[in-house]
């Protein structure tokens, strides 16, 4: 479509940005990257996570605080992301700075960067089919006309997608699930391929279980173990020196989010099924530590921004109580921190966890860095 394969991508204010549009949506599975529900396609757009129209001020003071440096271009894709409607009216009016979440989306968003970066120039330099695949899926379907096209057209595409390889014609459904876990009701977002929505018809159906119930053990589970790992990032906050003791840390705006769910095992046997995703959250805790003089402690309140990975398995047996599942425990499988203390900012535990404990890495730079 004339661009040159090592082409910058970037986006091109007033200019054509719907591949690079409708990548993002892709990369980001259909999810508003600001309050992470998924949406339909039509109803997501292009975010510049750190505004586009700031003037110079703003833009040095955003940069000051988010550690960003002075080349730092926000029409990069390193600063863009997929948000709904609501979500960009709401943003607009937030001081950014006062936004913890913004340093993880900013994360987020730079470790999106490469592929889709990769993904535009791949399919801007396909042949005219990529355009029409394009024009396709943005079609406006609430127009008779264009529906009834599509609808006659789309499943001759859906058999071709099916005769690639297995599984290549499988499409996600949304659902939510209100759990009551730790005393207040959560809402636990799950995206569900044909595999998801086949485990979770044996949970209601064979087992007799519903997800609010079912989920409400592991959510609690969960949450405590968020927590305790926040508390121990509070700990090692500027490499554990002056920080001896943490109380009870609490979370806020947790937003848990199930991306996988998958049979282990099937009737006749017991009903294994294994469930996964993402989890965000923000953590407050009192945190002890030296004062100037090192004389004695004072208390200061600490406060993290935290994210990462789960699992875990429920079980549930044919001599077992209709809808009663067996849990164990849930696993933190990847967890990353961001604390703050006395206004200094550190990097913590950005990486895997071994047997349900933080692995030691480093602390590394997360100034986002685009390879556009």
């Amino acid at each position: 479509m004339g661009e040159v394969a090592d082409a910058v991508v970037r986006y091109e204010p007033g200019g054509n940005n719907r591949v690079l549009k409708h990548i993002l949506r892709l990369v980001w599975e259909s999810r508003c990257y600001w309050c992470r529900d998924y949406k339909e396609y039509s109803a997501l757009e292009i975010d510049h996570i750190l505004a586009q129209n700031s003037n110079d001020a703003e833009r040095a003071r955003l940069k000051q605080a988010f550690n960003l440096s002075d080349d730092y271009d926000v029409h990069a894709v390193y600063n863009l992301a997929p948000i709904c409607s609501d979500c960009n009216k709401t943003k607009g009016s937030l001081d950014l700075t006062q936004v913890p979440v913004v340093l993880n989306r900013l994360k987020k968003a730079q470790t999106h960067a490469k592929a889709i970066s990769s993904r535009v120039r791949s399919f801007r330099n396909s042949s005219e089919l990529g355009g029409a695949l394009l024009l396709a899926v943005e079609a406006d379907l609430e127009d008779p006309g264009n529906r009834a096209t599509f609808e006659e057209g789309a499943p001759a595409v859906v058999q071709r997608l099916s005769e690639l390889a297995e599984g290549k014609a499988d499409f996600y459904v949304s659902r939510t699930a209100d759990v009551w876990a730790q005393e207040q009701t959560h809402t636990v977002r799950l995206r569900l391929n044909e595999r998801g929505r086949a485990a979770v018809t044996v949970l209601e159906s064979v087992a007799g279980g519903t997800l609010d119930d079912a989920l409400s053990a592991p959510l609690s589970d969960l949450l405590d173990r968020i927590a305790d790992a926040a508390g121990g990032a509070f700990l090692d906050h500027d490499e554990g020196m002056g920080v001896p003791d943490v109380g009870s840390v609490s979370l806020e705006w947790p937003m848990v989010a199930i991306d996988t769910v998958e049979f282990l095992a099937t009737p006749p046997a017991n009903v294994e099924i294994e469930f996964a995703g993402e989890f965000e959250a923000m953590a407050t805790g009192s945190v002890a530590r030296s004062n100037a003089d090192g004389s004695e402690l004072e208390y200061v309140q600490g406060d993290a921004s935290v994210s990462g990975r789960f699992s875990f398995i429920l079980v549930w047996g044919p001599d077992d109580p209709v809808g009663q599942f067996y849990f164990d425990q849930a696993w933190l499988d990847a967890f990353a921190a961001d604390t703050w203390l006395d206004g200094r900012r550190s990097v913590v535990w950005d990486g895997l966890f071994d047997e349900g404990e933080p692995r030691e890495d480093e602390p590394g730079d997360t100034s986002p860095e685009g390879d556009a």
